[in-house]
């Protein structure tokens, strides 16, 4: 399973690095600090649930982990998928900006995959502490059925709620 991971700061760009198999580059490096793992899904969901996650590092004196999960259909090469790696790379770093996390280093971790539940069992240590964005509604399916998979795994879940929208929001996007 291909990963890309990068860490950054607010003072530098991010560097991805490549990793392959179950871990990534620098994972034993920094093993005992306590991760507050982010799970992305939309953008204004993952915006939110680094906000959260944003908070809870600061309480608890723990480094962000943005897991990315992109799928790759098995028509296409593994190292290939349907979107390009760098536009992924961007849209990651970009949501991090977003969310407006200032003076904290935030990892990024991009697996390229062909299943998204043995992935996240590979790439979240075991008893982790993830925040996801968006609600525990019976609508947002997706995220809810997520949410159950990780806590089967043993992990702690968080759901993080996104602001609604004013009128003018709207709008502007």
């Amino acid at each position: 399973m291909p990963q890309r991971e990068s860490s950054l700061g607010t003072t530098r760009k991010p560097e991805f690095a490549h990793a392959s198999g179950g871990t990534a580059n620098g994972a034993g490096r920094d093993a005992p600090q306590l991760r507050v793992n982010v799970l992305a899904t939309t953008e204004t969901r993952t915006i939110a649930a680094l906000r959260t996650a944003a908070d809870l590092a600061a309480s608890l004196g723990a480094q962000i982990t943005l897991i990315a999960i992109e799928v790759v259909p098995w028509q296409l090469p593994l190292q290939r998928p349907p979107v390009p790696v760098a536009f992924l790379e961007r849209k990651l770093y970009r949501l991090v900006c977003e969310a407006g996390i200032v003076g904290e280093e935030v990892r990024i971790q991009l697996c390229l995959c062909r299943d998204q539940r043995d992935t996240l069992r590979k790439v979240v240590r075991p008893h982790s502490l993830v925040v996801i964005g968006g609600q525990n509604r019976w609508w947002l399916r997706r995220e809810r059925n997520l949410g159950k998979f990780l806590s089967g795994l043993g992990h702690q879940v968080i759901f993080a709620g996104t602001a609604p929208r004013t009128r003018f929001q709207r709008q502007a996007h």
